[in-house]
């Protein structure tokens, strides 16, 4: 896989070409040694126009999804991407090294200075804002259990920027509303599936609790 190396820098941003089904999340953040790179401000305001790029691109292929091969097929498909994206940005606020998802999200932030924080929370407030659509889009074609790991993949990261006060007061309104829409939306959208009802009471229960 190519990686963008900017020669002004020492870190490593993504080509605009390159596909989420490619990406080894926390590749773009380290070096031959495994050392957690640095990003310039140049790169920083590219990997944003990255974000911002692939956030488009699942909105596109979602929009048609009747009309494949450019559409998902399904949502399972849609999920998958989504969370290579997460995955990307969540690497670059943390600079953790490449390795099992589940450490990464246990990651305890005890102060932002900890993080690498240069606009990526407005595209996770995004994709978890575009999410609800996906659901009621795939209202019919639903998979449970990848959504309802998703969106407890963003709780978790969501309770880590609360916790080290790195969200803005705006941004916490909107989180609020996010996340009350989600579990509307989710608590509808599988009201005839049965199996899950622990699960669909817990969406987003862990952020809200630190909001209200």
């Amino acid at each position: 896989m190519e990686l963008n190396n900017n020669t002004e820098g020492s870190g490593f941003v993504p080509s605009k070409e390159q596909k989420l089904s490619e990406i080894d999340e926390g590749e773009f953040f380290v070096n031959s040694h495994r050392k957690v790179r640095t990003l310039t401000e140049k790169q920083q305001i590219n990997l944003l126009q990255y974000f911002e790029d692939q956030t488009l691109h699942i909105q596109r292929r979602f929009v048609s999804r009747l009309s494949p091969p450019n559409g998902y097929a399904t949502i399972s498909e849609l999920i998958f991407d989504l969370n290579k994206l997460i995955g990307v940005i969540w690497y670059s606020i943390v600079s953790s090294e490449p390795g099992d998802e589940s450490n990464v999200l246990s990651i305890v932030i005890e102060e932002t200075s900890q993080l690498k924080l240069f606009g990526q929370t407005s595209h996770l407030l995004t994709i978890s804002d575009n999410l609800i659509d996906y659901i009621e889009g795939f209202i019919h074609e639903l998979d449970p259990e990848k959504i309802l790991e998703t969106i407890l993949k963003l709780d978790k990261i969501f309770c880590n920027l609360l916790d080290s006060e790195a969200l803005t007061r705006t941004e916490i309104v909107r989180l609020e509303s996010i996340a009350e829409r989600t579990r509307i939306a989710v608590a509808l959208a599988f009201e005839n599936i049965t199996g899950y009802e622990t699960e669909i009471g817990e969406v987003y229960e862990n952020v809200l609790n630190r909001i209200t």
